[in-house]
């Protein structure tokens, strides 16, 4: 399988007042056009996972960023080159907040840095790790490889995950 991954986002806020914010968004939040050609190397990616996942109530689990299962063809999919884009969706109709944080055991400490660093994921909303330097990624390795989910909902939650990265 040979993979050709681009990510591109554009933020604006325009206001009818004196002041114009609009230079100061675009310099904070530069736009984004990046792409990836078929690799591991810098300016690459070869590896790419989507799937939506159910927690039942009060349930947490672990991801493990080399074995992310289902994967494309019932394969598993490996990150243990690097993680270049991870973005998680919380669906609106969710009941309550999933919690994404380091696993407990082997944490991938690469962007949560400890047990504390959580991030709220409230419904209807979308968060974004994305490495801009295209020969950069954030790494994983068999000691620093797991993230966990934490529906912390009285009923059965939802999230949407996408990876892009390359295996080793």
């Amino acid at each position: 399988m040979s993979l050709t991954t681009r990510f591109k986002t554009l933020l604006s806020a325009i206001m009818d007042a004196a002041d114009d914010y609009e230079g100061a968004i675009r310099e904070a939040f530069p736009d984004l056009d990046i792409r990836w050609t078929d690799g591991n190397g810098d300016n690459q990616a070869n590896a790419f996972y989507f799937a939506s996942r159910d927690l039942p109530a009060a349930t947490a689990e672990n991801l493990d960023l080399t074995a992310l299962t289902p994967g494309p063809n019932g394969v598993a999919v490996d990150m243990s080159g690097g993680v270049k884009l991870l973005a998680v969706h919380f669906p609106e109709t969710n009941p309550g907040v999933i919690e994404i944080k380091p696993g407990a055991t082997t944490p991938w400490l690469a962007y949560l840095k400890d047990a504390t660093d959580i991030i709220q994921g409230q419904p209807g909303t979308t968060a974004y790790l994305i490495i801009n330097a295209l020969a950069g990624q954030y790494p994983v390795s068999a000691g620093a490889k797991l993230l966990n989910f934490n529906n912390l909902a009285a009923s059965q939650g939802t999230y949407k995950i996408l990876a892009i990265g390359a295996a080793s």
